[in-house]
């Protein structure tokens, strides 16, 4: 009897400590207007804003308000109007921007005691329309979860 309530109270035991599934909500980036300047052939001219509230890791928030951007320009573009508490910049990029959009790429950089940290993620984005005025880009909000982070100590 006694090697029965110990069998039930192991197994018990076990299924209690089980670990369970993380839910946390993934660290994100939200981007907000997103929009274009489009002929008929290619889309150059980009805009939009971009924020995050303080991360799960303590990453700073920040809001950069002025994200415009030439795609015919190959390489990351500062944003202008960035607010973050410590230093630090955002930086986008748009590649193989084409009729049909591009691969937006975003680079948050910031510092934190003696490391500056670089995190990097990035979202595709897709034309829609005829290249007959209105056109429109999609979605026009959405979020970036960032797929790499660095860190250098300085």
């Amino acid at each position: 009897m006694l090697a029965k309530v110990s069998a039930i109270v192991l197994i018990a035991a076990t299924c209690i400590a089980t670990p369970t599934p993380n839910k946390a909500v993934p660290y994100s980036w939200a981007v907000h207007n997103f929009n274009g300047t489009c002929s008929a052939a290619t889309c150059w001219a980009w805009g939009f804003s971009i924020s995050s509230p303080i991360g799960p890791s303590d990453q700073p928030a920040f809001k950069a308000i002025d994200c415009s951007l030439d795609s015919r320009i190959n390489e990351h573009q500062a944003c202008r109007d960035v607010d973050i508490n410590v230093p630090g910049s955002v930086a986008v990029q748009i590649d193989g921007a084409s009729q049909f959009g591009g691969l937006l790429s975003v680079q948050y950089t910031f510092q934190q005691g003696p490391i500056r940290y670089t995190y990097y993620g990035n979202y595709s984005v897709v034309r829609c329309g005829d290249g007959v005025q209105p056109d429109y880009l999609q979605p026009a909000e959405f979020s970036i979860v960032p797929h790499a982070v660095s860190a250098v100590g300085l």
